[in-house]
Formats: structure tokens, sequence, C-alpha cells
């Protein structure tokens, strides 16, 4: 099958889309945009920045005529324009499958509603600034809802959804990740405070509280501006890492973080997202510092045990070569046992 990748470079996933297909047998093209190069090294085969407009609409045509099925990975990502793209691929009776993974869908607004509502402290986050890009999500919505046969989503991404989407495992190229060093005399934390939704000043006060409880070493490292490599190179000598707490399912960073064998520290409302279940170690701006104390003060046993299994889990279930094959498959007959069904069921919890 001849695959059309298009569409915003995010946390590497249009890649690994990219080599998961190729893994699996297909023909692939990926065109589209990296908006931070500097941080992810992708190499598109065409780039619709160095066309002019007409030139865009011109390779658009051949690569979909060229194409059996065409993946959007985010739904921002147009190679023309957002009133153009998606009804030229289905005019021409391809198969249309829209992948969110960003915040350029997320709705921000009614996110803040939800969080308040579940009595989640986000003041002071920042959250609110993000709101003003929402009119833009919801058109990305509204567009994919109208076009896309397939829409694979994250269960919060989706609040304003019109139709049922799918939900699974973020691919991810296993291959790429080591394996975490262990240092019996310490255990390192890790934060990378890159946007509001990351809860940085909630992390931060709570790990310190949390170090001036214990009796062994703990180091907390603050990372900024790491390229992919070093960042997964820094996971090998981490023991814990503090993601998102504003985000009820995780990022790629605790995908790779998990990979490896680092316990990543993460939003938890498992009753909101259960699907998929995940490795994650679940807190909120209620617990955080209790949560931390928890891992802090295992065993050395236990923590590695629990090391080793999510590993070993995370590994098993994001495997892009896999999660690739289950999206083919999701595709092609409506159901495949790595995506679940999803209706949104947030919406009237912040009615």
């Amino acid at each position: 099958m001849n695959v059309l990748i298009v569409g915003t470079e995010t946390a590497g996933i249009a890649s690994t889309i990219k080599s998961g297909m190729l893994m699996n047998g297909h023909q692939v093209l990926l065109a589209g945009r990296n908006p931070a190069p500097q941080f992810y090294e992708t190499p598109f085969d065409i780039n619709p920045d160095s066309l002019t407009e007409d030139e865009r609409r011109q390779t658009f045509g051949e690569l979909v005529a060229w194409g059996d099925l065409v993946i959007y990975v985010n739904a921002s990502g147009f190679f023309v324009d957002s009133e153009y793209d998606y009804e030229y691929v289905k005019s021409n009776k391809k198969q249309l499958c829209v992948y969110c993974t960003g915040s350029d869908t997320r709705i921000y607004s009614t996110h803040i509603k939800l969080l308040n509502k579940l009595g989640i402290d986000c003041s002071g986050s920042g959250l609110d600034r993000r709101a003003r890009s929402d009119p833009l999500a919801i058109h990305f919505l509204r567009l994919a809802g109208k076009y896309a046969d397939i829409i694979i989503s994250t269960p919060d991404q989706s609040y304003h959804s019109e139709r049922e989407y799918y939900v699974g495992y973020q691919p991810f190229n296993i291959d790429t990740t080591g394996r975490k060093f262990c240092d019996p005399s310490a255990r390192r934390m890790l934060h990378i405070p890159s946007t509001e939704i990351k809860g940085t000043s909630h992390f931060l006060t709570a790990a310190s509280e949390a170090i001036l409880d214990q009796r062994k070493r703990i180091e907390c490292g603050i990372g900024k501006n790491y390229t992919h490599q070093q960042f997964l190179k820094k996971l090998c000598e981490t023991d814990i890492y503090l993601d998102e707490l504003f985000f009820f399912n995780h990022g790629m960073a605790s995908v790779e973080a998990m990979c490896t064998g680092v316990l990543s520290v993460a939003g938890d409302r498992l009753d909101i997202c259960p699907h998929p279940e995940r490795e994650i170690w679940p807190a909120n701006t209620h617990n955080l510092k209790e949560r931390l104390s928890m891992l802090l003060e295992m065993s050395d046993l236990e923590f590695n045990q629990l090391s080793d299994e999510v590993r070993r889990l995370t590994r098993q279930r994001h495997d892009h070569v896999k999660v690739c094959r289950d999206m083919v498959n999701l595709i092609n007959t409506g159901s495949s046992p790595g995506y679940t069904l999803a209706k949104d069921g947030l919406s009237s919890l912040v009615a």
C-alpha cells in the first residue's frame, strides 16, 4: 500500500509513523513541516514551505494520486490549506486518517473548566493563555469530523468532537532508547519545563518538600533545550521523570522515559481517560508530595522491579512497528486490538 503522511512534526510522531509503515512493507512519502528542527531531525521527502502556492497544489495532486491512504499527523499541518486538503483527498476517493496528538486540537478553555470541576488546582499555571488558540483548534476538529474516515486522538482532546474517535498507544521506535543506569546511592529526578500543561511550579515545590524528608541522596534536575538525542541519553541517567500534571493522558516524553525504565509521574484521572491503560505513576495537585515520597521511600528492590515491569509493558505496547500495523488494520477493517472506540464522554462534565 502507498501511504502518504502529511502534517506537522510533533515529538517525532510523523517520522516514527513513517518508519513503522516502512517496516510493515508499505511504500511511504512524508510531506510536512517541522517547527522545531533544533530538537528533532525529520527527513521529510517534501517540504511545502519550499514551494509556491501553485506548486503546492500541483505537487499535492500528484501525491494524492500516488497514495492509497493519507494520514494527517496533527490537524493543523496542511499541505495547501485547511479549506483545500481534506476535501481534495476525499473527492479523489482516498482513505483519510487524521491523527491528532498535540495542543493544536486541545480545547484549553474546556480543559480548564474540567480541571476546576475535578478540584485540580491550576491557578498560576498559565493555561488560560493557551485558550486563545481555541477557535483554531475547534476548526481543526470540525474539519476532521467532516472528512476523515478515521480519527485517532487522545481521550481529553476531543471535547467538542461530533463523532466517535479512536484512542490507542503512541508509536515509538524503541530501538532508539537505552536502559537506565542504576545508581543505588541516589534517586535522580528530571523535569523539562516546556509548556504550561507541565505544572512546573507544583512539581518543583513538591519535589523539594519530598526530598527534605529523605535520608538517601536525591537529585532533582531541570532540563532545557535538549535535542531529542540528548534527552534520550539523559533518561539513561534518570530514575523518575516528572512529566505533565495538568494533562490526563501522558505525552511522548513519558513513553520515551518508560521505555528506558524510568518511572514517569503524570496527571492521574484514569477514570476519565481509561483507554488505553497506562503505566504512569499517577499524581495530582493534592497528593503530589505524597506520591513522590512513596517512590523515593521504596526499597531498591521494589523500585527496580517496578522499573523493569514498566519498561517491559511500555516497550511491548508502544513499539512503532506494532502500532502502525494496528493502525492500518483499524483503517482497513474498522477495528484493531491496539485501538479503542471512545465516544467523548467529557463534555457533560463541563457543560
